[in-house]
């Protein structure tokens, strides 16, 4: 079984298509990532880097999903387990949303 049919059978296709193909990306050094950290300009014009620093918004922006879907995980396995920290959960949950829809300062 490929790691796409385990995220399947566990019907969490939504995080295999968002948080771990971000992080498979990065890790696994595919195409794309390589583009983001090694290239800079365009088709005609380019340069490559050892490596590219990424942009504050870039940074914030890949941050923002890792933690939606972390959150969003944590109160469906809260949820499914009928815990008592599930309450608490949701509250912490909106208040980092509604920081994170901020726009960053500085």
């Amino acid at each position: 079984m490929n790691v796409f049919e385990r995220f399947e059978k566990a019907k969490m296709e939504d995080v295999y298509r968002s948080i771990y193909a971000l992080g498979s990306s990065e890790v696994h050094g595919d195409f794309s990532a390589l583009l983001r950290h090694h290239v800079d300009g365009d088709p005609n014009n380019y340069h490559i880097s050892i490596y590219k620093m990424r942009s504050e918004a870039e940074f914030i922006a890949e941050i923002d999903s890792i933690v939606r879907c972390l959150l969003d995980s944590t109160i469906h396995v809260h949820e499914r387990f009928k815990s008592k920290h599930l309450e608490a959960i949701r509250k912490f949950d909106e208040v980092v949303r509604a920081e994170l829809s901020t726009e960053p300062t500085g």
